[in-house]
């Protein structure tokens, strides 16, 4: 494709997410459809959740377009019934809320589609010479990623215009990849709509994406890597690890400190670093500013150390990432200790 057809698709992906969810914030409230603030919650006011179909229908104008520049520029049927199927499951959450083992077996199935067509991570997806086969590790490596990827991303989901930000960051890192021709044209159809969705999910935000939205550009992002070609499945994997890192790091971290404290992590919660960041801050576009930014640079330079096939260059970037998440942490969680121990000492007078 070219970049005038890019371009225009991802403007058209864009004026449709938009419009379409500008006319969603309105119907869904009127359907009832709303995330209620409760003791929880990042948001003051109840705000319409759903707005992931606007991103959904928008990137299939987008990949509409350029199909029509380019014929052939379009997913497979199983790839788009795969995310489809995801959409879906997470609608069905977001309208009438689903058990979590039904919500895990729905994204098992979505993960099994893929690769049961052959998109496997037959090694590890780590930098030369650490990139071992995976050996029998492989598939549940690979449901690891798809289905761990779909529900960090909804976890980290919690802020206005955070992971709208981070697709738009993510596809554009997807469509680099060389994953093909169609899965390129659906990434930059899909940045698009992510960007014309974040008009409306910008603090202070008029609609969410909701589960239909988040499960579904999770998956989305984390398939993509899968479908390059088998030498460079590794490399490209690691490379959509670090384009999501903030996202992913976060989540795993906080997901592994409320295990260790025996917490139900499928329950809601504020003690994502992200949300302790938006709750000093006073305001989400603080943090999405911040940490989105540096999420975007570092993506930048690990899809330049893949551009290169430099195992230097990604070992590099796999150390300034651990090294990012350690001054992110050691900040956010600093704050929150000094705030308690102000706390107690008031308590204590």
């Amino acid at each position: 494709m070219s970049l005038r057809e890019e371009l225009l698709g991802c403007a058209a992906a864009a004026a449709v997410s938009t419009g379409l969810a500008w006319w969603l914030a309105g119907w869904l409230r009127r359907l009832g459809v709303v995330d209620v603030p409760g003791e929880r919650s990042s948001h003051a006011v109840p705000t319409p959740r759903g707005g992931g179909i606007a991103v959904i229908a928008g990137a299939v104008a987008g990949m509409a377009v350029l199909h029509a520049m380019q014929p052939g520029a379009v997913p497979e049927p199983w790839l788009a019934a795969a995310v489809g199927m995801m959409a879906l499951t997470g609608l069905a959450d977001d309208m009438r809320g689903l058990p979590v083992w039904l919500r895990l077996l729905a994204q098992s199935a979505c993960a099994a589609l893929v690769i049961a067509h052959g998109l496997v991570l037959n090694r590890m997806p780590l930098p030369a010479p650490l990139d071992l086969p995976a050996g029998v590790l492989a598939l549940p490596l690979t449901w690891l990623w798809l289905v761990g990827v779909t529900n960090l991303y909804n976890f980290l989901d919690g802020i206005d215009g955070y992971a709208a930000w981070q697709a738009m960051a993510g596809c554009a890192g997807a469509a680099m990849l060389g994953a093909g021709p169609a899965l390129s044209a659906a990434a930059v159809a899909t940045g698009g709509a992510a960007a014309g969705f974040l008009v409306w999910n910008w603090h202070p935000a008029r609609i969410f994406l909701g589960d239909v939205g988040s499960t579904a550009l999770g998956f989305f992002l984390a398939l993509c890597p899968l479908a390059v070609g088998e030498q460079d499945r590794a490399a490209a994997v690691f490379t959509m690890a670090m384009i999501l890192w903030f996202f992913l790091s976060d989540g795993t971290y906080t997901l592994l400190k409320r295990l260790s404290r025996g917490e139900k992590v499928w329950t809601p919660h504020r003690s994502h670093l992200y949300q302790q960041m938006a709750g000093r801050l006073g305001r989400h576009d603080g943090v999405v500013v911040r940490v989105g930014a540096a999420g975007t640079a570092l993506g930048a330079a690990a899809v330049a150390a893949y551009a290169g096939r430099s195992a230097a260059m990604q070992w590099a970037v796999a150390g300034l990432a651990v090294a990012a998440f350690w001054a992110y942490r050691h900040v956010v969680e600093r704050a929150a200790g000094a705030e308690q121990r102000v706390a107690a000492g008031r308590a204590g007078r």
